[in-house]
C-alpha cells in the first residue's frame, strides 16, 4: 500500500502539473512540496484545504488510501481541473513578462 507522500505524488502526477505550478494553487514554496512528496515533512491542514478547494482531492483516500483519488471521479472534472491550473500558470507567466 502507498503512503501519503507517494498518494500526494501521484495526485500531482494525475493532474499533471510540475511542483512548482501545484506549490503556487497550494500557495507553499515548490521546495516545501518537495519536502511532502519524499515524506521529509507533513503539510498543514491549511495545504490540504486548499488541495481539496481547488482540486476536490478525497482527503480521506489521501491520507488512508481508501477509496477513490477524486471526489467527483469523473474525466470531465479532472479535465476541468488541469485546465484551471493551465489558466493559473498562464497568468503567473503574464504577470511575469
Amino acid at each position: 500500500m502507498s503512503k501519503f507522500n507517494e498518494r500526494l505524488k501521484e495526485v500531482r502526477m494525475n493532474l499533471g502539473l510540475k511542483q512548482v505550478q501545484l506549490s503556487r494553487v497550494l500557495k507553499v514554496d515548490q521546495s516545501k512540496l518537495s519536502q511532502y512528496e519524499k515524506g521529509i515533512c507533513e503539510p498543514s491542514n491549511n495545504f490540504l484545504n486548499l488541495l481539496y478547494e481547488n482540486y476536490q482531492i478525497n482527503l480521506h483516500w489521501l491520507i488512508t488510501g481508501s477509496g477513490s483519488m477524486f471526489i467527483y471521479n469523473d474525466d470531465l472534472t479532472i479535465t476541468l481541473k488541469k485546465i484551471r491550473a493551465d489558466i493559473n500558470e498562464i497568468k503567473h507567466t503574464i504577470k511575469l513578462d
